[in-house]
């Protein structure tokens, strides 16, 4: 029988919400699927199936993890998490580079940690305005970040294929006759 997702998963779940990875529409069919493996799923998993408004999904997630027992969290390690959250929605053109660069340079300076400093970000964000957004130094600059949070992407990516697989699943299922 499965478990149901330990405290670390749901803060990098709230970090994937933050970042806008994940929508209802991921967490909807993603915790039915959870639900279903789990013999007695927790109440929060439950809530979620009802919950479409991000604030109420935050909200949801944030009372798992101030709830007891409780654990120490590594905040550089999510600070990147969420930077990469970021960049996978880069590769998946939903985002401008520009704008990865500035909630980059945001989410980095309100956390106070991480691989680098929020200077780095908007540094990176001003080379980029500075040369009129020059795709060539945008292809550099993906590259040096892609370069300094290989790991953490690599992980961001494992982590929202079940949400994407799920979502997928369900809008086959709203779609076929």
């Amino acid at each position: 029988m499965a478990t149901p997702p330990t405290k670390q998963q749901v803060h990098r779940l709230l970090q994937m919400r933050e970042a806008g990875l994940v929508s209802w529409k991921h967490l909807q069919p993603w915790a039915a699927k959870q639900i279903a493996a789990l013999e007695t799923p927790p109440a929060w998993l439950c809530e979620l199936l009802s919950l479409t408004f991000a604030g109420d999904i935050d909200r949801c997630l944030r009372e798992v993890l101030i709830a007891p027992p409780f654990e120490p969290f590594d905040q550089a390690m999510l600070s990147d998490y969420s930077v990469s959250c970021l960049m996978v929605r880069y590769e998946r053109r939903e985002l401008a580079w520009r704008t990865v660069l500035q909630q980059s340079g945001e989410l980095v300076d309100n956390m106070n940690c991480g691989a680098e400093s929020c200077e780095f970000y908007f540094d990176l964000l001003n080379e980029l305005e500075d040369t009129e957004c020059d795709p060539a130094v945008e292809e550099r600059q993906v590259r040096v970040v892609r370069q300094l949070l290989t790991a953490s992407i690599a992980l961001v990516i494992a982590e929202f294929e079940p949400f994407a697989r799920a979502f997928r699943e369900g809008v086959a299922t709203r779609r076929s006759p």
